[in-house]
């Protein structure tokens, strides 16, 4: 029976065991497909990376500006309503401005300025400004943003939402930085600093010869109040009551058009006072703008929002601009339907034998599909404001089987030739008359028509001669400039990538595309952008010194660091942790190689305060934005209000107040003598090594008057045994 039983037992144990096997080689074999599937989406993930959701928008313009495209190494004339990327250049020429938006922020250009995008996605927008005037005004700054503005000699980083003014001299060796409101950072050649609300500082040459220096506000200017018009213009828009500020072109709604109440569509904006026979994107021209490609520019001065963003409808003739939803906005080159099917361009006569291209635009609900490549959640995003994306898979949109309602409506598709769509014709004055008919008849091929771009798809209009052309000087184009963030690698040249555009008309090339390009961008000559290296505060070469009033309080002339004594060694901090003779607002800095603030000649450790925190140092000399000051407080980070901490006027030579510093480990203070004067570094010799010294004389033997005896106790310390401390005393020699 224990026999029988066990062999019972061990069969029973057999038969579990094998079901577990069974399971566990499902297991494994669903953990494997899982594993490939996540594999497969990271490889996918790494190829590509989707376009950024903004760009920006060259919404004004005044007098003469030109724009030279990124990859395109000729001058045009700039127009209204281009989308700007990275590498896209502006030059505004004599008695001239411009104006951008980017998202809810706003750019402004003066006579002479060579302005640039270094980098452009969602979170980084990155300035090269090589001469000129900006002014900027941020109204959001979220903690993963980043808004840097890079001129020859420094780098300005906006630190939280406020209204700044940089410019730059022709030569660029000064750039002056005004702050009405916010707060910025500063990053030169080893060395940053801060700019405070309501200053305006000057910063002059370069590295260990840069001076800086705290001024009064100017008076505003034409070009101040010319901004400051702007600003209340955007701030007065009605159309941010409808539409998020995020939207880029809200701003121009009001001037143009009326907000009517549709009970179909919510809140719809129609434009007023345009032509007999109107149609959205007939009045404008297509160019070639990656990584999105075939890009809509319009021709009206209020033509950004309506064609980037929502849908249009026709009702009873009228056609209204549905924005949607209240959602975070994602730019769209242009939403319509290109036709591409059919013979229906057989029975229009286009010239030429090149055959046309005909589209439309969307309605409300109608998905765009990318011709792009992107990723299911950019897609969803992009059509959350007029299309219920919960009931509709957008990933599996058969384009080409959808009834579009405004395919039937008379006027609402236009047709041009290849040529003129490629050569970035008007579209008004070369568009072929379409009937309603014909117009069923047209099958619906994407969002992008299969055509390649030419040089003048980039540019924007057909190649024209550039010899009297506006163009930044030779010198001021090639200035390099500093930066703290390291941009991306510079556009590839489309001659590059025309080949390969060619191949696979009409769609833009992906990350890993633009990759294999690369080694062609890096045998070309690019522009030279100087690393802003974060090695902490150092003190420049000053021609000119903080003087004393004659009411004894300090004159703030020069930012600079706390001062030094006769020998050169830094400055020792007073009782409450502060540094001794300050001038500005910082703490006391260290030298060039980050020594901590006075030693011993035996290498004694740092002296510290009454309170015992120990001089704050970095052993590299960089600066920590969460390092804490002398009295234990936490910096405050980026992107919150920091703590004005006024200056506190110390008179030349203070009085002793008897307060005798705590040494670390019962270590006895060694007064460091004042070198003998053929010993004395000269002047030159100390500016070289980039320390400021003092100008008062070396303490006298009188101020030892004030020190107590040796092992004399503090007053709320008690007195130290005689014997312990003749033990502990080290032996003479």
């Amino acid at each position: 029976m224990k026999q029988t039983g066990w062999r019972a037992t061990r069969v029973n144990a057999n038969r579990v065991g094998s079901s577990n096997g069974r399971k566990w080689n499902q297991m494994k074999h669903k953990l494997f497909i899982c594993l490939g599937f996540l594999l497969a989406t990271g490889l996918s993930t790494v190829a590509f990376a989707d376009p950024p959701e903004r760009v920006a928008r060259l919404n004004f313009i005044q007098g003469d500006v030109t724009f030279r495209p990124a990859g395109i190494d000729e001058w045009t004339d700039a127009t209204v309503n281009r989308p700007l990327i990275a590498d896209d250049e502006l030059w505004t020429d004599l008695d001239s401005k411009a104006e951008l938006h980017l998202g809810s922020s706003s750019i402004r250009l003066g006579a002479l300025t060579s302005f640039s995008f270094l980098a452009l996605d969602d979170h980084l927008a990155q300035i090269r400004l090589r001469q000129g005037t900006l002014d900027i005004r941020i109204q959001r700054l979220g903690e993963e943003d980043t808004f840097e503005i890079d001129a020859p000699n420094v780098s300005l980083s906006a630190l939280r939402p406020g209204s700044y003014r940089i410019s730059v001299s022709a030569d660029g060796e000064r750039t002056e930085v005004t702050l009405r409101s916010g707060e910025m950072e500063g990053t030169s050649e080893g060395s940053a600093f801060a700019v405070h609300p309501h200053e305006s500082m000057t910063v002059d040459g370069y590295g260990g010869d840069q001076t800086r220096r705290i001024v009064d506000l100017p008076p505003p200017d034409g070009f101040d109040r010319w901004c400051r018009d702007r600003d209340l213009r955007d701030d007065r828009a009605a159309a941010a009551a409808h539409v998020p500020r995020e939207v880029i072109g809200y701003e121009d709604l009001d001037d143009f058009g009326v907000w009517e109440r549709s009970p179909q569509y919510g809140w719809v904006w129609a434009p007023r006072a345009v032509v007999a026979g109107w149609a959205p994107y007939h009045f404008g021209h297509w160019a070639w703008i990656e990584p999105w490609g075939w890009t809509w520019v319009d021709d009206a001065p209020w033509g950004f929002a309506p064609f980037h963003y929502g849908r249009w409808a026709a009702v009873s003739g009228r056609w209204f601009w549905v924005p949607g939803a209240v959602v975070h906005p994602v730019y769209a080159p242009a939403l319509v339907a290109f036709a591409g099917g059919g013979h229906w361009s057989a029975s229009i006569s286009f010239g030429g034998g090149s055959g046309g291209v005909a589209w439309f635009a969307l309605a409300p609900g109608e998905v765009y599909v990318p011709a792009y490549r992107v990723r299911p959640a950019y897609t969803r995003a992009m059509n959350a404001q007029v299309v219920n994306v919960t009931n509709i898979n957008i990933t599996n949109v058969n384009v080409t089987n959808i009834h579009y309602a405004n395919q039937n409506v008379p006027g609402a598709v236009t047709a041009v030739s290849r040529e003129d769509f490629t050569r970035a014709r008007s579209v008004a004055q070369v568009a072929v008359a379409v009937n309603v008919k014909t117009a069923a008849s047209i099958q619906v091929a994407g969002s992008a028509p299969a055509v390649a771009p030419q040089t003048a798809s980039v540019l924007g209009h057909s190649a024209i001669a550039t010899s009297r052309m506006a163009r930044p000087p030779a010198a001021v184009f090639e200035r390099p400039v500093v930066a703290k963030t390291t941009p991306p690698p510079a556009a590839v040249p489309f001659v590059a990538r025309q080949q390969i555009l060619a191949e696979h008309p009409g769609r833009a090339l992906d990350q890993s595309e633009v990759q294999k390009l690369r080694p062609m961008v890096e045998a070309q000559p690019k522009v030279v952008i100087r690393p802003a290296l974060r090695t902490g505060f150092v003190a420049p070469k000053q021609p000119v010194q903080p003087t004393t009033s004659t009411a004894g309080k300090p004159v703030q002339s020069v930012v600079s660091p706390a001062l030094t004594n006769t020998v050169g060694n830094p400055a020792v901090t007073n009782t409450v942790g502060r540094p001794a003779n300050t001038v500005g607002r910082r703490p006391a800095l260290t030298n060039t190689v980050g020594n901590p603030a006075l030693t011993t000649t035996a290498g004694s450790p740092a002296i510290t305060t009454t309170a015992g925190s120990p001089a704050i140092t970095n052993t590299v000399g960089r600066i920590n934005r969460q390092a804490t000051d002398t009295s234990g407080q936490t910096r405050v980070p980026r992107h919150e209000v920091p703590t004005l901490i006024k200056p506190q006027p110390v008179a030349p030579n203070p009085p002793s107040t008897g307060t005798v510093p705590t040494i670390e480990k019962s270590i006895k203070p060694v007064v460091i003598a004042p070198k003998p004067a053929n010993d004395v570094k000269t002047l030159d010799e100390q500016q070289r090594r980039r320390v400021v010294t003092n100008t008062a004389p070396p303490p006298k033997t009188e101020v030892k008057k004030d020190q107590p005896k040796k092992d004399q106790p503090k007053k709320d310390e008690k007195k130290d045994d005689p014997k312990k401390d003749k033990k502990d005393e080290p032996k003479k020699d």
